[in-house]
């Protein structure tokens, strides 16, 4: 819905400047830093009494919230009042910390569930089927959004995020309680308070640095290069 079909209808159906849609879907990447501070979150502060299902299931809402707050706030002129569009711009901003939330936590206790040689497979398929997903559900969100309305729009938006928030209870409910997950182990992550681990195991190696940027710019690369071509495919 978001980068399949979405960034086409705000600039060739509701007038958004194409480098304002470009900032927009650049969001998820430009806070995506704050997967850090998530994780450390996720890993020494459990929700009720588990370290994985409460922060994908947080994620997902956040992210299914803002989806939502922009198309409805898109579709009520928001190209032309600075208002709506600075509410536009925060619930991207929403969505981009839900999307990074729901996404760490749930790579997390894929790492948690799988073990040994099953663990690359595991990760592998998971990404492999994000992006097949992807590309089926921009195609049958496109040919439902073929004949441009706000309110199938709209009803569109809501009708998915509520489908997404049904398949991430169904995908996680009851997972966690399979997993050897020890107060020793809570306690560990909690051990190091956040700046120290920052600066300890992720700004002291060079490596992560270089692999962190290099992914950021890429994504926003090619989502930058999305928005401007989808507008003149569609």
């Amino acid at each position: 819905l978001v980068g399949g079909a979405l960034n086409r209808i705000l600039v060739a159906e509701l007038g958004f400047s194409i480098a304002l849609v470009g900032l927009l879907f650049a969001t998820p990447q430009l806070v995506s830093p704050l997967r850090v501070w998530l994780g450390y979150r996720s890993d020494g502060f459990p929700l009720w009494g588990r370290r994985r299902e409460p922060y994908i299931w947080i994620g997902t809402l956040l992210g299914a919230t803002g989806v939502v707050l922009a198309v409805n706030l898109a579709v009520n002129n928001a190209a032309t009042n600075l208002l709506l569009t600075v509410g536009v711009m925060l619930a991207f901003v929403l969505y981009g910390i839900g999307r990074n939330l729901a996404h760490n936590s749930y790579e997390a206790f894929l790492a948690e569930r799988f073990t040994g040689k099953a663990r690359p497979r595991a990760m592998t398929l998971f990404e492999v089927v994000t992006l097949v997903g992807s590309v089926m559900g921009a195609g049958a969100l496109g040919a439902a959004l073929r004949d441009f309305d706000p309110a199938r729009l709209t009803t569109i938006a809501l009708v998915t995020m509520l489908v997404v928030l049904t398949l991430t209870i169904l995908a996680t409910l009851g997972q966690e309680a399979n997993l050897n997950v020890t107060v020793a182990a809570v306690n560990k992550a909690r051990a190091m308070p956040f700046r120290q681990a920052v600066r300890e195991l992720v700004l002291a190696d060079p490596q992560v640095r270089t692999f962190f940027t290099l992914i950021l710019f890429a994504f926003i690369g090619t989502l930058a290069q999305d928005v401007l071509l989808e507008p003149f495919g569609g």
